[in-house]
C-alpha cells in the first residue's frame, strides 16, 4: 500500500499543473459607428470595448498602414495622426503620448489587430456611447 501512495504522489508531483493567471473576461458587443453597424464584433476585455482598427479608421475616414514587422498601425487624416503598436499601453496622437486603459493586441487567430474603441474614436473627434446591457458602442462623429 505504501508503494501505491508513493507511486501516485511521485506521478503527481511529475505532472505539470498549469495555472492561468491574469485571464481575462471577453464579451462580444456590437459598434455602431455614425448609424451603421460594423460588420466586425467588439470584444469587450475589462470594460473595455476593442476593435480590429482598420474598419473604424475606415469609416471614420482615416488612412490606415499596418507594418507587420513593428507590429504597428498609423491611422491619419487632414486632422489627426494616431500611432499604436502591439501591446503598449499607449498611444501617440498628433506627436502626443496618450494612455491607454487597455493595450492593444494581435489576435493571431483571425490576424486582426484590436484597438481600445473609445480612446482611440474621441481621439479622431467623435463621441463614444457604451450600452453596457446592450453590449453597443455607439460612436459618432460630425
Amino acid at each position: 500500500m505504501k508503494k501505491i501512495i508513493a507511486t501516485l504522489i511521485l506521478t503527481l508531483l511529475l505532472v505539470p499543473i498549469t495555472v492561468v493567471y491574469g485571464a481575462q473576461k471577453r464579451v462580444e458587443g456590437i459598434i455602431v459607428v455614425n448609424g451603421v453597424t460594423l460588420k466586425e464584433k467588439a470584444t469587450v476585455i475589462n470594460g473595455n470595448a476593442m476593435i480590429p482598427f482598420r474598419e473604424l479608421f475606415e469609416v471614420l475616414g482615416m488612412t490606415v498602414e499596418w507594418n507587420q514587422k513593428t507590429k504597428t498601425v498609423t491611422a491619419k487624416n487632414s486632422d489627426i495622426e494616431i500611432y499604436m503598436t502591439n501591446a503598449d499601453l499607449s498611444a501617440t496622437i498628433n506627436d502626443q503620448s496618450v494612455p491607454l486603459t487597455q493595450a492593444p493586441f494581435l489576435e493571431e487567430t483571425n490576424n486582426k489587430f484590436y484597438i481600445n474603441t473609445r480612446v482611440v474614436s474621441e481621439a479622431a473627434g467623435a463621441v463614444v456611447n457604451w450600452d453596457n446591457k446592450n453590449k453597443i458602442a455607439t460612436i459618432t462623429k460630425n
